[in-house]
């Protein structure tokens, strides 16, 4: 028996040698399939949606561009979000539908943009020399306005901040600064539009990416996006079609969607005068349709006072009676405290006597 078993133990290490070795020749071969493609490959497959419609058409164009220096972003948009729901079924199924854009970052990384580059997903900043702006959130880079016109606008728009300031609910409850005033900007851009006819929720989809990159209150609240303060809105405006819409952070002051008049003004204005007077009469609208704005210098809102010394006497009052129960809680902790420690007196005087007694008794 233990003959037999040395003669198999030499067989069966030859027969896992031979399996190892027919691994370690196969696996070269095995892995080049797996190997991972080049980037020059990779850049020309479609993307996801382009597959998934492709599967249900094969004949689906797809309009795939390829990034330009690694700044081209991709941004599907649900148009039930923007879209508001009607009893008419073809509205109803355009506005459940999902528009692809493509937009490109407003830097231009030190290089001019021309204004042949320039359409409505690939807006420049407003800060850049194209827009022609006058040190102002106005982007005109079609020269619409002429120059007179562009620098009455942009007195226009500093006055009229310096006398809409508005009060940041959001910043109001901080023990440090209890009265928080911000001004209200409203930037301004005016654009083109090739191709078909934009619908007003696309337009207003575009508006809020122009928003989004602008950044109009850096110079007053920083580059920080935590604790903002929602006082951004911007008009855009397409002349050629006699389109506008406002655009805003939230609707907390002012929106297109709780019924702010300005794009309404602004498409009344260009089939009557001229761009500016458009222009001035949308951006006057929005800032007339702010509730309790305050000029420079002046106190807050009576409301607005109102509300935070309601505020500051609740949180006192509640502050008070957690106070108290707090006094109350460490009195009757001294208190037991002080109990404990008679008692160990007492046992420390007198226990040893009567123990003492006790054995004397027994």
């Amino acid at each position: 028996m233990r003959g037999q078993f040395l003669k198999v133990r030499p067989m069966e290490l030859s027969l896992k040698a031979a399996f190892a070795g027919l691994v370690f020749v196969s696996a070269p071969l095995t892995a080049r399939g797996i190997q991972p493609r080049p980037a020059t490959d990779l850049q020309v497959l479609p993307s996801i949606d382009c597959l998934e419609a492709r599967l249900k058409d094969p004949t689906t164009p797809c309009d795939d561009l390829v990034p330009q220096d690694g700044r081209t972003v991709r941004v599907v948009f649900n148009m039930s979000q923007v879209a508001p729901e009607t009893g008419n079924t073809e509205n109803q199924s355009a506005s459940s539908e999902s528009v692809v854009v493509r937009f490109s970052m407003n830097q231009s990384d030190g290089q001019e943009m021309s204004v042949q580059n320039i359409s409505l997903f690939n807006f420049p900043d407003y800060k850049a020399p194209v827009c022609r702006n006058n040190d102002a959130p106005i982007c005109d880079p079609y020269g619409f306005l002429s120059d007179s016109e562009g620098k009455n606008l942009s007195l226009e728009l500093a006055m009229l901040r310096s006398q809409h300031l508005v009060v940041c609910d959001d910043l109001i409850s901080e023990p440090i600064d209890q009265r928080h005033l911000q001004p209200f900007y409203v930037g301004v851009a005016i654009a083109q539009a090739s191709g078909t006819e934009m619908s007003q929720s696309t337009l207003r989809q575009y508006g809020h990416l122009i928003l989004s990159e602008w950044n109009m209150d850096e110079s007053y609240a920083a580059n920080g996006q935590l604790m903002r303060c929602p006082n951004q809105a911007l008009l855009l405006i397409v002349p050629d079609r006699s389109q506008a819409v406002l655009v805003t952070d939230s609707c907390h002051y002012t929106c297109e969607e709780q019924g702010a008049p300005a794009p309404k003004v602004v498409t009344k204005s260009l089939h009557t005068g001229t761009v500016a007077d458009a222009v001035l009469a949308g951006v006057r609208s929005v800032y007339a349709s702010l509730p309790n704005a305050v000029a420079e210098g002046e106190d807050m809102p009576a409301r607005q006072v109102q509300q935070v010394e309601a505020q500051a006497s609740s949180e006192s009052n509640a502050e008070t009676w957690v106070l108290f129960v707090q006094r109350a809680i460490f009195a009757f902790a001294v208190m037991a405290l002080g109990f404990s420690l008679l008692v160990g007196l007492l046992v420390m005087c007198f226990a040893p006597g009567l123990a003492k007694g006790h054995r004397g008794y027994t």
